[in-house]
């Protein structure tokens, strides 16, 4: 029994762990699936608090995983996590039936699951959730109350600080489609030689002398019998690409999609969903990017989903000699989390992506600090070391558990 609540301890510690880590590393993105979800039951007036959900509910998800994992204060984060997967279980089985939002957003951005499936996944997840409240009395914690409060301390700051730079800068990792790296013509493109093909089970059922049966295509009855209907089920989707709706329209509601992801050379194309929402000291920050990277002979441009009276009214208060451009809003605040951001593209594929915060300056809008800009992009090497250090403590924690060491400070 020990090692069947020890693992079911440390499965339970990783699965909220991850939950936690994958929102708290885009919180933004999980601000707008809270919206998506007090739109839909009618609450919007909680709209405002989302960020604020948002936040709380991956520090609480991280904080219990990580509880969990270091075997501290094991009877209180043992009933938190019955609690909460309790609650979250009946709470998608009812999202499941009403489906009031397609993804869930359990997993984020890093793992797409259709409601049903999240129901399915908790149902799993509450049976050693069980087994560790049952058997919560029976953990040995390896650190006294003092060892254990320092714990949960590190892990609450460690993961507000994550989601603190997450928010303030851009993602430290980017699970969305529109990741530095990829090239949008292609991930566009649906028809690739060899890409699986949708599937689908057909059925036709005829009636002969009042009964009626179902055969399948290669199997058909004789012209004695009379056709009822056909029934086509698809058993597999196919292949999809992994970017959708990145269309962009000009004033005149033209398709300028091609020709920006045509240019072979720098776009600074600059995402601002909503114009109205833009902090002051970003406009500036625009208007720089604008100026010098005209001035340096980039194809410089704004995309927005404001309409053409906000544009035009924008334009006429800040002086902004720019490029205006249409495009779908949820298609705009996924591909950078902030209203402005900043991507660099050339010949379709992005190179870089700024926050506002994080927009560079005249000095580095040249051609080689840009490729720069790229080449650190790749590197990326903030997110690898708190990657690394998670796993390394997680793997530590479970060593621990594995050789049965006790602290010398227990």
């Amino acid at each position: 029994m020990r090692s069947l609540r020890n693992i079911s301890r440390i499965l339970i510690g990783i699965m909220f762990i991850f939950s936690g880590f994958v929102k708290a590393v885009d919180p933004l993105g999980s601000t707008y699936k809270f919206t998506d979800y007090f739109n839909a039951f009618g609450i919007e007036w909680l709209v405002p608090a989302a960020l604020f959900f948002a936040v709380m509910l991956s520090a609480i998800e991280f904080l219990i995983g990580f509880a969990l994992i270091n075997n501290v204060f094991p009877r209180v984060f043992s009933t938190l996590a019955f609690i909460f997967m309790g609650f979250f279980t009946v709470l998608t089985l009812i999202l499941a039936i009403t489906n009031p939002v397609s993804d869930c957003g359990c997993f984020g951005d890093a793992i797409k699951l259709t409601n049903w499936q999240t129901f399915y996944k908790n149902l799993f997840f509450i049976i050693p959730t069980a087994i560790i409240f049952w058997q919560r009395k029976k953990f040995m914690p390896r650190f006294e109350r003092i060892g254990q409060s320092a714990i949960i301390i590190v892990g609450l700051l460690g993961v507000l600080f994550i989601s603190k730079i997450s928010y303030q800068h851009l993602p430290l990792i980017d699970f969305r489609a529109y990741s530095v790296g990829t090239n949008i013509k292609l991930a566009k493109n649906e028809d690739w030689i060899g890409a699986p093909q949708p599937v689908f089970d057909t059925k036709i059922v005829y009636k002969k002398d009042g009964a009626e049966q179902a055969f399948t295509t290669d199997n058909l009855p004789d012209t004695t019998w009379t056709w009822v209907k056909t029934i086509n089920k698809q058993i597999s989707e196919g292949y999809h690409a992994p970017v959708q709706n990145f269309n962009i329209t000009d004033k005149n509601k033209q398709d300028v999609t091609q020709m920006i992801l045509s240019d072979e050379y720098f776009s600074l194309m600059i995402v601002a969903y909503d114009l109205e929402d833009i902090p002051k000291d970003a406009i500036e920050k625009i208007q720089v990017l604008n100026d010098v990277g005209m001035g340096n002979g980039y194809n410089v441009f704004i995309v927005t989903a404001s309409n053409l009276d906000q544009v035009n009214a924008f334009e006429r208060e800040h002086s902004i000699m720019s490029t205006f451009y249409f495009a779908d809003p949820i298609t705009l605040k996924t591909i950078v989390r902030s209203n402005p951001g900043l991507v660099l593209l050339h010949s379709g594929q992005i190179l870089q992506k700024w926050h506002y915060n994080d927009f560079p300056d005249e000095n580095q809008l040249t051609e080689y600090e840009l490729f720069n800009a790229h080449q650190a992009a790749k590197s990326a090497v903030i997110r690898w070391l708190i990657f690394g250090f998670l796993v390394g403590w997680i793997l530590i924690a479970t060593l621990f558990d594995i050789f049965a060491l006790k602290s010398r400070f227990s």
